[in-house]
């Protein structure tokens, strides 16, 4: 694929419900995916949780490391500074959880620039020799995202995002 072709590619943020056959549990589900790469925003619905997570097309799992906290993950969004805290490997994809401290603020500032902006760029270690960076373009509905967080209702989370008067802020509840 050309450079070109790559900032060519802008696709759109959208919801979804998955239903769970056997217990009926609902999973609310708000992503964007080109045809390799998804940022994917996830809960159960009103669990006062939310899961950042995004999925590069080739993924091989956590890498192997002899460091503690593993191999050094960057994300931006265009019009913010680069983010180096708060991201995991996952066995199906790479978390955003946000710090030790503050993981609450930190993914409501997640959330505040992603409704604020339409590129996300991350590079992340494959192994010890490789790194990987996918930029995803995206057009988001504000209103929208407001909508699936106030359905996933993380409140700390959502708190901030009233208090900032961030697009992304869902309604009082």
């Amino acid at each position: 694929m050309s450079f070109l072709s790559i900032l060519a590619a802008v696709v759109p943020f959208t919801a979804t419900t998955i239903t769970d056959p056997i217990d009926d549990t609902r999973l609310l589900a708000f992503a964007a995916a080109d045809d390799e790469n998804m940022l994917l925003l996830a809960c159960k619905e009103g669990t006062d949780s939310l899961t950042i997570r995004f999925v590069p097309d080739r993924y091989y799992g956590p890498p192997a490391t002899l460091f503690f906290e593993g191999p050094e993950i960057v994300s931006r969004f265009s019009r913010a500074k680069p983010e180096q805290v708060g991201w995991y490997f996952q066995d199906t994809g790479i978390d955003f959880m946000g710090g030790l401290v503050g993981a609450n603020q930190q993914k409501a500032k997640f959330l505040d620039d992603l409704a604020r902006d339409d590129t996300f760029s991350i590079r992340y270690a494959v192994d010890d020799r490789r790194t990987e960076t996918v930029t995803i373009n995206y057009t988001i509905d504000p209103a929208e995202l407001s909508r699936f967080l106030g359905k996933c209702n993380p409140k700390r989370v959502n708190q901030y995002l009233r208090e900032w008067g961030s697009p992304a802020a869902p309604s009082t509840p």
